[in-house]
């Protein structure tokens, strides 16, 4: 299998060929809900994280597509 790799601003990313095979570091899941934010009391804006978009940006794809 080969293998994809990138590197921007300081995250780290691994793929298969497919793109169907996504690894990140640091791992998007630590920050799906506001409460996983460092801080998160006192943030102003209370949405969900960046590992949520990317779950939802899956979801969102794999409807579209399947």
């Amino acid at each position: 299998m080969r293998q994809w790799r990138f590197e921007v601003f300081n995250r780290s990313g691994l793929t298969d060929t497919t793109g169907r095979v996504l690894g990140l570091m640091p791992h998007p899941e630590r920050r799906v809900r506001p409460t996983q934010q460092p801080h998160w009391s006192h943030l102003k804006n209370k949405q969900d994280g960046d590992g949520m978009t990317i779950f939802n940006n899956a979801v969102k794809l794999i409807q579209k597509n399947f």
